[in-house]
């Protein structure tokens, strides 16, 4: 069984939850002066935008082909969560994800994976320094039910430890 295993995995066969990045593969930016814009109709297309606002947003994501496990190579893997209104880069934070606007996305020529209801908690624990240094934050989160999931992926899980950037 196990060389069969391997042998599946090597062609991409493998289960898919073998294939879920991991916190590791993210990208992870904290954008100050700026909203969640979730299109009305996200259920059936999927869009979302950051724009311009006056809150501070954490996005999670996998750029195109960055993670050697993802379930799709021509997938872009992201997380997007609309910290509390008052949030502010330079103290720590301690939330529950359940009440914050957030979507979590598996997207390539279509959405193929599409969650908008997180539960669980977000803490980002360092402040933002002048010198530059990321912002270290811990995630233990899931995202379901899913409005879209046309690839089985079931709950879409996210917990450990990360870095994020800050950026204007």
């Amino acid at each position: 069984m196990g060389l069969v295993s391997t042998v599946l995995a090597a062609v991409g066969c493998a289960p898919s939850s073998s294939k879920r990045p991991t916190l590791a593969d993210y990208e992870v930016v904290l954008h100050a002066g700026k909203v969640l814009q979730l299109d009305p109709a996200i259920a059936q297309n999927g869009r979302y935008a950051l724009v311009a606002g006056g809150k501070l947003v954490l996005e999670l994501r996998v750029v195109s082909g960055g993670s050697r496990i993802a379930y799709d190579k021509g997938a872009q893997w992201s997380v997007v969560i609309e910290l509390t209104p008052g949030a502010d880069a330079s103290q720590p934070l301690d939330v529950a994800v359940d009440e914050l606007p957030a979507v979590a996305r598996v997207a390539g020529e279509d959405v193929v994976y599409l969650a908008t209801k997180g539960k669980g908690r977000l803490k980002l624990a360092r402040t933002a320094a002048a010198d530059g240094r990321p912002i270290e934050g811990e995630i233990d989160a899931v995202f379901e039910p899913a409005e879209r999931d046309l690839i089985k992926l079931g709950a879409f899980k996210l917990s450990g430890a990360f870095r994020a950037t800050l950026q204007p």
